[in-house]
């Protein structure tokens, strides 16, 4: 039998630790001895606040933030036969780390050897698909998996069309109960939503959000910093005096994280200068 305990009671039970004790009683009735092996058992699950730092607050552990796994699937696309391909688009793909997944369920007039699905994407012929016996308009699967090096082109030229184009004598209407139809999914791995060009294993901006006098160099996704206030941050500010560049426009640093006043001046540069060092030290 499962039993909830509303978030705000357990807290209460947390906050005078550290140990919880659950406590089991029965009725009156309940006569232990009647049973050789009378026992319960009890197991406790609830979602615990991680420890991990996500300090650009996107919900993803800081650690997650470099590399992840992507994931989609298309929606039920029918039907699927001659003259009838279906195609899927699929825009802002994350830069490709790892060998791509494709998987395809599919149900219609398969039941030939001579009936089978060609796969092209950006119509460039990649593989045959179900090219085996298949079920008449049951559901089958087949996957096909693709280099990075292959796939990540297609990626670099912007929206990736997947077309599955069968041979002439799939009938898209063949199944007499049921309508044909083709489902594909993707996966691999990708680069993640954020860069650590330092590999200091924060994202790059959060750097100058926690270091502001960190204001150079400009990295190629736009963040600024390397982890460390050093001479180019110096120089950077020097460059950019009684300018309203807003890159180090460093101070003052205000109590709601934000900083700066809108020009690059003498306050500016003393705050570079006694940052000096690595960010964090």
């Amino acid at each position: 039998e499962d039993f909830f305990v509303q978030p705000s009671v357990f807290n209460t039970a947390l906050g005078l630790g550290p140990d919880i004790n659950v406590t089991l009683s029965s009725s009156s009735q309940v006569d232990a001895s009647e049973c050789a092996n009378a026992a319960v058992s009890i197991q406790v699950e609830y979602l615990a606040q991680g420890t991990t730092p996500d300090c650009n607050g996107n919900g993803l552990p800081d650690s997650c933030d470099f590399e992840q796994v992507y994931e989609d699937t298309s929606e039920v696309l029918t039907p699927i036969g001659h003259f009838s391909p279906q195609t899927w688009t699929l825009h802002d793909l994350p830069p490709v780390i790892g060998d791509v997944t494709l998987d395809f369920a599919v149900s219609g007039d398969f039941n030939a050897v001579s009936e089978q699905m060609s796969l092209f994407i950006n119509d460039v012929f990649i593989s045959p698909l179900f090219d085996f016996q298949t079920s008449y308009c049951g559901m089958d699967n087949d996957s096909i998996t693709i280099p990075a090096s292959v796939f990540a082109p297609f990626v670099n030229d912007g929206p990736v069309e997947i077309a599955m184009i069968t041979t002439q004598n799939v009938n898209p209407n063949g199944c007499v109960d049921s309508e044909s139809y083709v489902i594909a999914s993707i996966s691999y791995d990708a680069l993640g939503p954020s860069f650590d060009a330092d590999m200091n294993g924060v994202p790059d901006e959060c750097l100058q959000a926690n270091c502001p006098a960190d204001c150079s160099p400009v990295q190629p996704d736009g963040t600024l910093g390397n982890g460390v206030v050093n001479i180019g941050d110096i120089v950077t500010v020097l460059d950019a005096m009684t300018t309203q560049n807003p890159d180090c426009d460093v101070a003052p640093i205000l109590e709601n994280g934000i900083f700066g006043n809108g020009v690059v001046n003498l306050d500016d540069l003393l705050v570079v200068i006694n940052s000096f060092g690595p960010c964090g030290e």
